[in-house]
């Protein structure tokens, strides 16, 4: 069931990246640079919290 679930958020953040490529493509470097860094943030947060809820499922019940 946990795979299933990680496949379906990696699905959406490949979406997502594809999303934040085609409105940052016309932006500025900078501007860009700036949304780039906050998608792969978000990606690390979703990831550690998924993996903390998988690995210690007693703290998040």
């Amino acid at each position: 069931m946990e795979q299933l679930i990680y496949k379906i958020i990696l699905i959406y953040f490949v979406l997502g990246g594809i999303g934040f490529y085609l409105i940052n493509r016309k932006k500025d470097r900078d501007v860009a640079r700036k949304s780039y860094t906050k998608f792969g943030v978000y990606f690390i947060i979703i990831n550690i919290l998924f993996f903390s809820i998988t690995i210690q499922p007693v703290v998040f019940s």
